[in-house]
């Protein structure tokens, strides 16, 4: 049925992108670059800014290269100038006009959850959470080059009462806190000590009847260049006896005890979200 299907599309898109298998060269992964905005009510704590300070008789230089990843995709056409790229077990739809090839896609998951109680308790929390993959090819013949953009962004908003009665049956705060916030004390010995923050049931921790929390996280990895050459296989070869041949990275025993970077991620790399390079983490994307 593919030989029929291929035949029969050939005649039809023969500006179009050769239909099949390619390799993808990928550069590794640059430093993440995120910009955070934290909102709150919580009294008497650290932000993550304040949390530690640096040691300024410390001065720390890093440098080093890695080896690029290597990922082999099937790019399909479909009408007009659609196609679309299966890369490993994900899907990016795109747009081929001539030599200027793009592929891209966004995953979201946006919602809300809430709980209230008779007796004067009440939990929320809205979530909007999107990872961007984006590869942008210039083609000629049977390579081409490009990039790799992925983009991460999460918005996370959060309202709890402060205080609640015990007949409610909720023993803590159900906000994690204690990602965003610490809180300063000491020990026995008189130590200072850093702990992440808690909404208790029976104190007051907030400056008012609800503690709230509005964190926002926006994070970019710089542009990663790919370079995609056509290649052949024989008739009974499919993507399926190939997706899985993939090569990350930078030195793939550094966890062995050679080397700083392990393998580095596969697919464009998330984070985040996560992410995955076509979804969630982005080069690749969740």
């Amino acid at each position: 049925m593919r030989k029929l299907l291929f035949l029969a599309l050939w005649p039809l898109a023969a500006c179009s992108p050769d239909l099949g298998i390619w390799l993808l060269e990928i550069d590794p992964e640059g430093t993440l670059e995120c910009e955070e905005s934290l909102t709150h009510n919580f009294v008497n704590v650290l932000e993550p800014a304040t949390e530690e300070e640096e040691d300024a008789n410390w001065t720390t230089e890093e440098s080093g290269s890695e080896s690029p990843e290597l990922a082999f995709v099937q790019i399909e056409v479909g009408a007009g100038d659609m196609c679309v790229m299966l890369w490993d077990n994900r899907i990016l739809p795109g747009t081929c006009k001539g030599s200027s090839w793009e592929f891209t896609w966004d995953s979201s998951e946006v919602g809300s959850s809430s709980e209230t109680h008779a007796l004067g308790y009440t939990y929320s929390h809205t979530y909007d959470h999107k990872v961007s993959t984006t590869i942008s090819l210039d083609m000629s013949g049977s390579s081409g080059s490009g990039n790799l953009d992925s983009e991460r962004a999460t918005i996370d908003s959060y309202i709890e009462s402060d205080m609640w009665a015990q007949a409610v049956g909720v023993p803590g705060g159900q906000m994690p806190v204690g990602n965003y916030l610490k809180v300063r004390g000491t020990d026995e010995s008189g130590n200072v000590t850093i702990t992440p923050a808690t909404n208790t049931r029976p104190n007051s921790e907030c400056a008012a009847s609800e503690c709230t929390i509005d964190a926002n996280e926006s994070c970019t990895t710089p542009s990663r260049k790919v370079r995609a050459v056509y290649y052949q296989f024989p008739e009974d070869a499919d993507y399926d006896s190939v997706k899985n041949n993939t090569q990350s990275s930078g030195y793939p025993l550094a966890s062995g005890g050679g080397g700083q970077q392990g393998g580095g991620q596969q697919g464009g790399g998330q984070q985040g979200g996560g992410q995955q390079g076509g979804g969630e983490d982005t080069g690749s994307s969740e």
